[in-house]
């Protein structure tokens, strides 16, 4: 939501000012599955007999079938990223924000940023957002010179 959202206005703000912009969107990664059965010991069947005078019945009762077990693996989703063709100035230094107190121990700080809106840098402020997982680490976005022109890099969860 956020990635696409970013995408669409630096695109507007872009396009507003005659520049070409390019964005790099891996393709999804396959997910692996693994499928492992696991086969307990053969049971022994349940065996009935039961007699009357010169006839006999037999009951046999057949083991239930083994349980199989499924593991998903996928792969961490891919870094968007975007660029801008015209060169826009440097960005201006990150802001030092206050971080006010989170509502709760599952979130995390994603700090604010500057963004290009096709005539100069807007602050965007910092927010709190709650984890995906407990152990999610926000890795933060950021502007890297290649050349003459800058790239956006996303921030995301790892």
């Amino acid at each position: 939501m956020i990635r696409t959202s970013v995408l669409m206005i630096l695109a507007a703000s872009a396009a507003g000012c005659g520049a070409d912009i390019h964005a790099s969107v891996p393709q999804p990664p396959e997910v692996h599955a693994e499928v492992q059965v696991s086969a307990p010991p053969p049971p022994q069947a349940n065996v009935e007999v039961q007699t009357t005078g010169a006839a006999a019945q037999v009951q046999v009762q057949a083991p239930p079938p083994p349980q199989a077990q499924v593991t998903v693996v996928a792969p961490p989703p891919p870094q968007v990223e975007l660029s801008i063709e015209t060169a826009p100035p440097p960005p201006p230094a990150v802001r030092v924000e206050v971080i006010p107190v989170a509502p709760g121990p599952e979130y995390v700080w994603i700090g604010g940023y500057h963004r290009w809106n096709g005539n100069a840098y807007i602050w965007v402020p910092g927010r709190h957002e709650r984890r995906p997982h407990a152990h999610a680490v926000w890795r933060a976005a950021r502007w890297e010179q290649r050349g003459r022109r800058h790239v956006w890099i996303e921030g995301r969860f790892e």
